[in-house]
């Protein structure tokens, strides 16, 4: 077990390694996401799971392809900054539908642990931002429920601080999205690894997508809050590409 664990790694990492140049003409970096913009069709809907107080990415795909962003998040920080950015005209209300739940692989009511100071917020007891005795009962969304209510998907974003392990155990209802941006948390989550992640990345690649690690374009020189790790060596933000 042990050697194919082995193998699938380092065959996702050769192959992450080969992709990196195959995009470059056409990849920018948004808001700290990746994107290949000439691939989003004006007027498409990009859904945007994690929020928190920072949708830059998310007003900028607005102003510069007049995108619907759908995005999910639980917390009064995302209310706040999406107001803000209406009330300053940075965008316009209808172009940015906010969903206050949060992502998970069901609709009951879930936990949201929170942390004693700060903003991050996870289903994880074991991240390392929050207080596992600290938390609160918020509605949850499926993808599954998203994908039946949106159309013209041209992009999907994950953030949402370690659910996307849960959430992307089955890829299946989401692999006909052009591009998929997710933020991996293997670093700050005591029950998952490095390996978890690229076997996640590795069952994209079985469904004939390219992969592209960004995380060192995306977090270059940023030191992490509670490790002394660089970001550019977690491997942690990749962008998933639709082969053609």
């Amino acid at each position: 077990m042990y050697k194919l664990q082995l193998v699938i790694l380092w065959r996702t990492i050769f192959q992450i390694i080969s992709n990196k140049n195959k995009y470059t003409k056409n990849l920018r970096l948004i808001g700290g996401k990746l994107v290949n913009l000439d691939s989003i069709q004006e007027g498409s809907t990009i859904i945007s799971a994690g929020l928190g107080d920072d949708i830059e990415f998310e007003i900028k795909m607005i102003q510069e392809k007049k995108v619907i962003v759908i995005g999910i998040d639980p917390t009064e920080e995302s209310k706040r900054v999406l107001e803000k950015a209406i009330k300053f005209k940075r965008i316009n209300a209808q172009n940015f539908i906010l969903i206050n739940k949060v992502l998970f692989t069901t609709n009951l009511n879930t936990k949201l642990f929170l942390p004693d100071n700060g903003f991050m917020t996870s289903t994880y007891d074991d991240h390392s931002d929050v207080n596992k005795s600290n938390y609160k009962y918020v509605e949850s969304i499926t993808i599954k429920e998203l994908l039946e209510k949106n159309y013209n998907i041209s992009y999907l974003k994950i953030d949402i601080e370690g659910g996307e392990y849960e959430i992307l155990k089955n890829i299946d209802d989401i692999c006909n999205i052009n591009q998929i941006s997710i933020e991996f948390h293997h670093y700050c989550i005591n029950n998952v690894s490095l390996f978890d992640t690229l076997k996640i990345v590795n069952n994209f690649k079985n469904k004939n997508y390219d992969v592209i690690d960004y995380t060192q374009a995306a977090h270059k020189d940023k030191k992490l809050i509670k490790n002394t790790a660089l970001w550019e060596n977690l491997n942690c933000e990749f962008l998933l590409i639709k082969k053609r």
